[in-house]
Order: structure tokens, then sequence, then C-alpha cells
């Protein structure tokens, strides 16, 4: 059974404050605990933090009304910077405001308080204790909390008891931790800080409590976060880069085409985007945002050009449409992607147009990703164009690419890929242009050859031979702002869950525990390249050599 305790494990009739100027560290009733900021000398005077000061002798400074505060038998206006002690007015330098600070004379403070004062020799320490009655406001709650100890090893994790409570019985709504860690990683005094609300809006005073970090170490920043935190959270690694790059060994893979559509990104005429003819299994995306003063809406249409009625079967498809948030546009498309796995059936008459996809209309500013495995069965036209509100599709113009994003038909949109893992930590390196090849393909408007810079649309199909139960795997943005998502084991993981990733030596983690296979395609909107980085969670033991691989020529 754990038990709990802390460093004050009861309330006495007085409390006793032992403080030293300049110094943060205090004692109270013989026990460490933390004035921040520390008392000062200001004029001669010494002068001490009321808020911090408050905080820690469990004083409640709301005053009788807004606007006010009240410390004792004193009374302070904020507005007016002015102070009351027994309806009298006191000394302006007993009280300062000092960078958003508000500090209050030591003797003015104990003549407030009723309290003893005493000060040593060299007049740098100073003893504070008050006899204060312990009158509760029925109508505030009450903050509680403990530790199971009062020391701690630096990255030793840290279990907290909350036991606040509301005189009243009325629900408590809200808790506001200041300082309230999992583990700590520099020795020393920790000072904790709760206050809760409860659901008439009435918040409690701050309650705290100090622990002691000792000099132990039982676990690196690296190694607690690889050991402790949940998927979808970040941690700090600044030697990700050090770690070996593990090939990537082909395996046979399934033959798919792709075909790319994201130039010109911004679209501010009707037109054609990209077109080509096309047959069996193809991977269409498209990515544009809507430039004009209008509204318009991306359209996906197919045109028999065989022989005889073929077939266009739609075996999974993502979107997202419309929004003015790049990122949204790349991330929400790939999970739409990952779960749709329902596929239709249309049936391609010889000669006739069918609309494959149509959009959401798309408001000035606003942008589509749309993403589709689909197979034809004969000889098929694909045309995606946008259409201007008011504007019609006859006779659109292929539009000129942008010179800043790419358009093409790409063979091999599917790279199944083998990673053998012999030691940990490692990684794999995607969309770098370098370690991982970009796909070269024809833009069939133009006729010239294309380098897919980043390998957006590519689908990578990787099986992990080697990975321990015990690895942990994290994505590291390289390239800049990301925000994507993963296939592992079945299972879609968004990378981030909310916000972006931005920071290369902060990885987000995204397994826990032994993943055999990963599906990552680059997200639109996002920049390139990513690792992903596997890490052992316990002593390295020696991995077992992988089965040979048979590569695809």
């Amino acid at each position: 059974m754990l038990l709990f305790s802390g460093s004050l494990a009861f309330q006495v009739g007085s409390q006793q404050l032992v403080l030293t100027v300049g110094e943060k560290q205090a004692y109270l009733n013989g026990s460490i605990t933390e004035l921040d900021p520390p008392a000062r000398v200001l004029s001669g005077r010494t002068m001490l933090p009321v808020r911090a000061l408050a905080q820690r002798l469990g004083l409640n400074i709301m005053g009788p009304e807004e606007g006010t505060l009240k410390i004792g038998d004193l009374i302070y206006r904020t507005r007016e910077n002015t102070g009351l002690l027994r309806g009298n007015p006191i000394d302006p330098q007993a009280l300062q405001m000092i960078d958003r600070v508000l500090y209050i004379n030591a003797r003015v403070l104990a003549d407030a308080l009723g309290a003893t004062l005493l000060f040593s020799e060299e007049g740098r320490t100073l003893t504070l204790t008050t006899n204060l009655p312990r009158n509760i406001d029925v109508a505030l709650p009450q903050a509680r909390f403990l530790t199971s100890k009062a020391t701690y090893a630096i990255g030793e994790k840290i279990q907290y008891l909350d036991y606040s409570f509301d005189p009243e019985g009325t629900p408590l709504v809200n808790r506001r931790w200041t300082n309230r860690q999992e583990a700590f990683f520099t020795a020393g005094p920790q000072t904790i800080s709760l206050q809760v609300v409860n659901d008439r809006g009435r918040t409690s005073a701050t309650y705290t409590r100090t622990i002691q970090i000792s000099e132990e170490v039982k676990e690196s920043p690296l190694s607690y976060a690889l050991k402790n935190q949940p998927v979808g959270t970040t941690f700090k690694d600044d030697a990700i880069l050090t770690y070996p790059v593990l090939p990537l060994l082909p395996l046979p893979s399934e033959t798919r085409t792709l075909m790319f559509s994201d130039s010109p990104e911004q679209v501010d005429t009707s037109g054609i985007l990209y077109r080509d003819d096309l047959t069996g299994k193809t991977r269409i995306l498209a990515y544009h945002m809507n430039a004009s003063q209008r509204p318009a809406r991306l359209f996906i249409q197919v045109r028999n050009i065989g022989l005889s009625e073929g077939k266009a079967t739609i075996e999974r498809l993502g979107e997202t449409a419309p929004t003015r948030v790049e990122t949204t546009l790349g991330q929400g498309t790939l999970l739409d992607f990952y779960a749709g796995s329902n596929s239709s059936v249309l049936t391609l008459p010889v000669t006739s147009w069918m609309t494959l996809y149509s959009s959401p209309t798309l408001p000035p500013g606003g942008g589509v990703n749309v993403m589709m495995d689909v197979e034809f069965s004969t000889r098929t036209q694909v045309s995606i164009f946008m259409l201007m509100d008011g504007d019609t599709p006859d006779n659109l113009m292929v539009l000129r690419p942008d010179g800043k994003h790419q358009r093409g038909t790409f063979p091999g949109a599917v790279r199944e890929l083998q990673a053998n893992v012999t030691t940990l930590p490692a990684r794999l390196v995607l969309g770098d242009d370098k370690v991982d090849q970009p796909l070269i393909g024809l833009d069939a408007t133009t006729l010239n050859t294309v380098v897919l810079k980043g390998n957006y649309g590519l689908l990578y199909r990787i099986s992990l031979v080697g990975l321990p139960d015990h690895a942990v795997g994290a994505l590291s943005p390289r390239g800049g702002l990301y925000k994507g998502a993963l296939h592992v084991d079945e299972a879609p993981v968004a990378l981030p869950e909310s916000g972006v990733l931005t920071r290369p030596n902060y990885p987000i983690l995204f397994s826990r525990g032994g993943v055999k296979t990963l599906e990552f395609i680059p997200a639109s909107g996002s920049n390139l390249p990513v690792n992903l980085v596997f890490y052992p969670t316990r002593a390295q033991e020696p991995l077992s050599p992988a089965p040979p691989v048979t590569s695809k020529k």
C-alpha cells in the first residue's frame, strides 16, 4: 500500500517562518520551503513579498471589496497604492510595487498580523511567528494534497494524492497546479502549489508543499521520458543526428502509379490543374488553395477512352476541405485515408465523363487536399480542375505550373521496405531526397521530367525486424513545421493531435511496445524530411540478426 506524507503533515497553532534576505530557501515550522521572490532590502527597510508570504502562511488576503487586499488588520487599496492599518494610514514606503510584485515592510506586516518578529544579529535573517485563528470560510473550497514522501531522487516519479474538498460539499470543477511535475531533474527544494475552484466559481486559497530533491540520480530527462511519457507527447533529445541510420531494404511491392497535382498550388482562375491517361492501380493526390476572389470547387473527372465499358474501383479515400490552415489539410486527409477501406465501384461507359470527386465549396483562401486509391479496369483519362463560381467546365485550359511545386505521374507509389534493427537507438530517414530517393516521373501536360521532392503521396510500408518489445518510437521533424499521421500496426496515430511540430530536437512518441509494421505517407502542407527514431527503454541486450531479405530488382 502506498502511504502518503508531506512536509506539513499537520497544522500547528503557530506558523513560524525563518527567512534570509536575498535567499529563496526558507523554513516553515522547521521544514524547508521556498519564498519566490525572496525578501529584499529597500531604503534600509526589510521588505517581504506579500503574495508569496501569504501562500506559505496559508493566509487568505482577498479584500472586502474589489481592488483591495486584507493582510491581517491592514487594508491595501491596489489602485491608490495606499494602506490603512486599523483605520490609520501607514507610511507609503511600507508597501511598494516593484516589477509587479507587492512588497510590505516586515515590521508593518508583523504589526498587522499580531505576529512576533525577531532579527538576527547581522540583520539579514528574520523569524516571523504568527498565532492566527484557524477560521475557515465555508464559502470557499479548500485545496489539499500530499506526496508519497518528502524526499525524491533526481528523475524519480512523484506520487501525488489530492484530497481537496469543499466545506459545503459543492463539487470541485477545476484544479490549478503550480510546479506540479512527474519528476524533477535538479537537486534542491521544490515548492508545489494548488488552488481549487468549485462549481459556483469560488476559488480556494493557495495550498503549498515543499519537497526535497536529493543529489541521487535515478533517471535522466531522456530516460524518464522514454519509460514514462505517453504516446503523443514530446521530449527533448539533442543527439538524434548521432544515431545510426538504418538501411531500408526493398521488398516486392504493389504496382501502383501516383498522379500528383500541386502546381499551381494557389489557383486564381478556373482551369485544368493536371490530367493524364491511366490504367490499373492508381493513387490520386491533389492539394490546392483557392486564390481567387470567388468561391470555387475542385473536381476530379474521368473518361473511359478504351474500346469497351470499364470500371473505376475506389479502394479508399481521404479528404479535408475547406480550411485555410494548410497543415490541417494534410493531417486530416491522412487520417481519413488510413481509416477508409470501404470500396465503391463506378461504371465507366465509353467516352462519357464521370465525376470521381467534387470538393465542398472553397471560400477565397480556402484549400482542399484529397487522396484516393482507385483502380481503372480500362485506359481512362483523369482530369483534375478547379471551377470558380459562375464558370462552366467547357473549354477549360491547362494552367501553367507555378515553378515552386510539382505535378506529374510517377510509377512506384508504394514502397515495401524492411528495416533490420540491429542496434538501439537508431533512426530511419524519410523524405530527404538523399538517403531516401525521390520519385521521378513525367508531367503529362508539358512532357517534362519531374522529380517529386519529399515524395508526397508515396506510401512507405515498413517492416521492422528485430525491434524489441520494450522499444519506443518517435518522429522528429527535421525540415521545419510538420503535422501528419502514421499507421502503426494497423492503428492510425496523429502526430501531433493538436498544434504542430516545429522543433527537430523534440520528437513526438508514436509507439510504446513492439511494432511490426509502419505505414507512412508524407503529409501535404508539411515540411520534410522526418526521422523515425527507435529507442530502448531498458539496458541494451544483443539484438538477434535479421533474416536475409530478397530485394526487388
